[in-house]
């Protein structure tokens, strides 16, 4: 829809490939199961969490690099305090589910649902903003 909406920018190419390569890696997330938390990693959960790390490290990168490259779109200018703050919280959810890990009785999991909820939030902003142009 960014693509739609801004054209063909080289600007934008490297963040919407690195939201495209969250987009697949998540998907291949739904076909490989994660071990259960306590037991020795398997190869399925060692992929899962080879591509879990693919898909947040892109995500968070495409989120930072996007919002960074809407700045100079007038459009986008007014949604992109709202993304790029949603950018640094998905940052600051990273940050402290690498400190918390993902071991039983840590707050991990909590971390890793609060990046989740603000890549969410920066999608859902994002569209909202381009359905707005479109009606504009």
């Amino acid at each position: 829809a960014l693509r739609a909406v801004l054209g063909d920018r080289a600007r934008l190419r490297a963040g919407l490939a690195l939201l495209a390569a969250w987009a697949v890696a998540s998907g291949l997330l739904a076909f490989v199961p994660d071990d259960p938390a306590g037991t020795p990693l398997q190869r399925s959960g060692r992929i899962h969490i080879a591509l879990a790390a693919v898909a947040f490290l892109a995500v968070l990168s495409g989120m930072v690099v996007t919002s960074r490259r809407l700045r100079a779109d007038a459009r986008f200018a007014p949604a992109v305090p709202a993304l790029a703050g949603l950018a640094g919280v998905a940052l600051a959810a990273v940050v402290l589910l690498l400190h918390a890990g993902l071991r039983g009785h840590s707050l991990g999991a909590l971390w890793e649902k609060a990046f989740l909820a603000a890549v969410l939030a920066w999608f859902a902003v994002a569209a909202a903003w381009i359905v707005r142009l479109g009606s504009a």
